[in-house]
């Protein structure tokens, strides 16, 4: 009987033990059914995630799409409506078709090394300036021109501070002329409008214009420009830049 005993609690012990490994056995499946649920479901939320946020960016990059075209589309207008302006008064100026800038050579403007405007050319500026301005001040375009800006630019003769103060010197010389009350070619509305957003602005030496060759173009170099910037303007090159890569 002592082996018979023996014998039955072995074979008890290989049925338990057979048992208790199935248990882990299934155990163990489930909870690896469990991780895969949870990494399937997680992989599931994270991709409907990117492509929510996909989406958004796509409508926020249309948005700002939408803007840079806007700004464009203002200066485009602004540039048209001043090159007509010209054409109707019979004045031949050239306005840069992509920026909007009006360039005038100092040599016509200025003697040498003076700041003040040659008489003979006094006349050039009664007739330019109020075709000009009444058209970046008027009612279309005042909500939308942050800036008139008259530069002075120099050769690479000379050192740069006194090259910088003679350019000063010449932005300000015209706009002070602009705005004399003796200058009688513009509106009092659109003077006014116009000593808020008018700025003179020396450049000295430092946009020079070169030649083929790579030499200073020193009579090119020396100039006076015209421009007007745009609210936000340059948030919108930034953006602009941005949407371009």
């Amino acid at each position: 009987m002592g082996g018979a005993d023996k014998m039955f609690g072995r074979y008890s012990r290989i049925i338990r033990t057979s048992r208790d490994n199935g248990n882990i056995w299934r155990i163990f499946t489930d909870l690896l059914s469990t991780i895969l649920l949870f990494i399937l479901l997680f992989f599931i939320y994270t991709n409907a995630v990117k492509h929510a946020e996909l989406d958004l960016q796509q409508k926020q990059l249309k948005n700002l799409r939408l803007q840079v075209e806007k700004v464009i589309g203002v200066r485009q207008s602004i540039i048209e409506d001043i090159r007509k302006s010209f054409q109707n008064a019979g004045l031949d100026i050239n306005i840069d078709k992509n920026t909007g800038d009006i360039v005038f050579s100092s040599d016509v403007l200025f003697e040498f090394n003076k700041a003040d405007i040659r008489p003979e050319f006094k006349s050039n500026l009664d007739k330019f300036i109020p075709q000009y301005v009444n058209v970046l001040t008027s009612p279309k375009y005042i909500s939308s021109v942050s800036e008139i800006v008259i530069e002075g630019h120099t050769d690479n003769i000379g050192d740069y501070n006194y090259n910088m103060d003679l350019s000063q010197k010449r932005a300000n010389s015209i706009v002070n002329y602009i705005l004399n009350n003796n200058f009688k070619n513009l509106d009092s509305y659109s003077k006014e409008n116009l000593k808020n957003i008018i700025t003179a602005n020396g450049r000295s030496k430092s946009q020079l214009i070169k030649n083929s060759d790579g030499s200073v173009n020193q009579e090119k170099s020396r100039r006076v420009i015209f421009k007007f910037r745009l609210k936000d303007e340059e948030s919108i090159k930034q953006i602009d830049s941005i949407l371009s890569k």
